[in-house]
């Protein structure tokens, strides 16, 4: 969606003299697009209530999210500055407007880029392994390894666990490893062992015969070593707090 203003001071919008009826077209267009994406991600079991929150966690639904999040701001200033012009008919108004468009579809952009400097294994996960395909009998392979060691071992209790030292219990190639984990589960190697922490640690939650144990004593238990980071984790991925899970489950 861009503009231009011509010689004779009237501003051209989409390439063509403003119509009525083509840009109605052009809104319902993206109005049915937006109505769609929220519908499929509503069947995901996705909301955007706290969706801010698990940017840090590298989900690729989280981001996409976000990205319907920014093209709905970005549709509905849009849909704002038609209507202003629509009803003024003023050509300065609509430069103001579409000024105003044009300014927060560049912070928006400019916004994913910044968290992408933060994190670029959001993109880095989809590219850095195009060069070395593995054969989907040998993923498989690698994967039912790692899920029985896993589930055998728990090594993610193990607070200094890291990808190179899992590799070699396994005796594994780390970026193998990495691949393969990236690929099957869609995360990088610490939100991979963050679930498993998490999940382990609302299982003893919810067993009475851990009942005596502090929920300081469990997040040390499962990997952690802060308070905070476990309590913002087990809230990312319950919506409670440790305590109130606990409470849920036990009475």
């Amino acid at each position: 969606m861009i503009f231009y203003k011509n010689y004779n001071n009237n501003f051209i919008i989409w390439g063509s003299i403003l119509d009525l009826y083509d840009t109605i077209l052009i809104l319902a267009h993206s109005f049915i697009y937006i109505v769609l994406s929220v519908l499929s991600m509503k069947s995901m079991n996705i909301s955007f209530r706290g969706f801010y929150k698990r940017i840090k966690i590298s989900s690729h639904n989280t981001w996409l999210q976000f990205l319907l999040l920014g093209f709905i701001v970005i549709w509905i200033v849009n849909l704002n500055s038609f209507a202003i012009y629509m009803i003024i008919r003023k050509p300065w108004w609509c430069a103001y407007t579409a000024s105003i468009y044009a300014l927060i579809a560049f912070l928006f952009v400019n916004t994913i880029m910044f968290f992408l400097l933060l994190k670029p294994d959001i993109y880095y996960i989809v590219e850095k392994y195009k060069n070395n395909k593995l054969k989907e009998h040998e993923k498989k392979e690698y994967l039912q390894k790692l899920d029985s060691y896993m589930q055998t071992n728990k090594p993610f209790l193990n607070p200094e666990i890291s990808l190179e030292s899992l590799a070699n219990e396994l005796s594994v190639n780390p970026r193998i490893l990495s691949q393969v984990i990236n690929e099957t589960f869609h995360k990088n190697f610490k939100c991979y062992i963050l679930e498993y922490r998490i999940k382990e640690s609302m299982q003893m939650l919810a067993d009475s015969k851990y009942s005596k144990l502090t929920v300081l004593e469990i997040l040390y238990e499962v990997g952690f070593n802060s308070k905070s980071s476990f309590n913002n984790q087990f809230k990312l991925y319950t919506n409670l707090t440790p305590q109130e899970y606990r409470s849920k489950h036990i009475e």
